[in-house]
């Protein structure tokens, strides 16, 4: 994964577990300033290894860290050098959520040794919105999961999502609540 991934994941740290917590996780990892440059590419188990220490130093679970990883990812993105690309992808939910493989097509331009997922709108009806997620990654359910919540929120959206195994990825439920 880049740096980017590991710089949201410092963020997010600090602003909600404090600077000892994140200390304790650079410690553990044996992780200095060498792993947080943006355009960088790290491995899988470098990333990981800095999730699960979190998950550590936390007290919470690894779904319930991820979930919020991905919340916090949306918030992160959008105020980052890639906000621009972000606005551009689309202005409301579904947009956003159809053209996430534009957008990550552009990325990989860019950033060659990104192993990227993709998202497939299977369903837009008032309330409901099912998404196909496939990735060759495994153990990212609940990050995606957060982030379908942090764009619904991202978007002014509020509802729920849930996610199941299918033949070859994940399918989410998104269920908005319509206003009225």
């Amino acid at each position: 994964m880049y740096g980017m991934i590991h710089k949201a994941a410092r963020e997010m740290a600090l602003e909600e577990f404090g600077e000892e917590a994140w200390a304790a996780v650079l410690d553990t990892c044996a992780l200095d300033d060498r792993h947080f440059i943006s355009g960088q590419y790290y491995n899988d188990e470098t990333t990981m290894a800095l999730i699960g220490e979190l998950v550590t130093q936390t007290g919470m679970t690894a779904e319930d860290l991820l979930d919020a990883f991905g919340q916090h990812w949306v918030k992160f993105v959008s105020a980052s050098v890639y906000k621009s690309v972000i606005d551009m992808t689309g202005d409301n939910l579904v947009t956003f959520i159809e053209n996430l493989n534009r957008m990550h097509d552009s990325i990989k331009a860019t950033m060659s040794k990104a192993v990227l997922p993709s998202f497939r709108v299977l369903e837009n009806s008032a309330p409901v919105i099912r998404v196909l997620y496939k990735s060759p990654r495994t153990g990212f359910e609940y990050f995606v999961k957060g982030l379908l919540e942090g764009l619904m929120d991202k978007f002014g959206e509020t509802g729920t999502v849930s996610f199941k195994a299918v033949g070859g990825g994940t399918e989410y439920l998104i269920r908005r609540q319509l206003p009225g």
